[in-house]
């Protein structure tokens, strides 16, 4: 038992260190954004997977880091990867029961934020002839103490 008591504490050395990483591909889907036309989704299962050693990975794609204005897409370029794995007909549908979907929570947020508005006032009115009498906070007394101070 003493032993354990008169040891020092042996120094470990901390590292990390990374072996292989695991590349998968999915197929691109439409996706459920309703605020963007023709949004993209990935599926869920995976179609091809490639294991690729980190530093062999890091050092071929250093060349190949996009800003966020490069990453943008615009709505037509979303439609053409649509339509490279979708039917237009699919896209279509599913397209049409998207906006369907924005509409009516665009129509229950539109209820929401008028009936909080409504709550809103209705408080308001509630209130408006009775006033709590509020007691000067500490800070305010010491700058009260500050300008009177300065005028002298």
């Amino acid at each position: 038992m003493d032993f354990f008591l008169n040891t020092k504490p042996v120094a470990l050395k901390k590292s990390v260190s990374f072996g292989s990483i695991e590349i998968r591909e999915y197929p691109v889907v439409l996706g459920d954004n309703h605020s963007v036309k023709f949004p993209l989704a990935l599926d869920w299962d995976h179609q091809n997977s490639l294991s690729v050693d980190c530093e062999e990975y890091e050092e071929s794609r250093a060349c190949l880091r996009r800003t966020s204005i490069e990453m943008f897409t615009p709505p037509c370029d979303r439609l053409g990867i649509l339509l490279k794995h979708n039917s237009r007909d699919q896209v279509t549908r599913s397209a049409k029961a998207l906006e369907q979907v924005a509409k009516q929570a665009k129509k229950e947020l539109d209820s929401a934020s008028s009936t909080t508005s409504s709550q809103i006032q209705s408080k308001k009115n509630q209130t408006s002839g009775k006033r709590d009498k509020v007691k000067p906070s500490k800070l305010a007394r010491l700058f009260r103490g500050a300008s009177t101070k300065r005028r002298m």
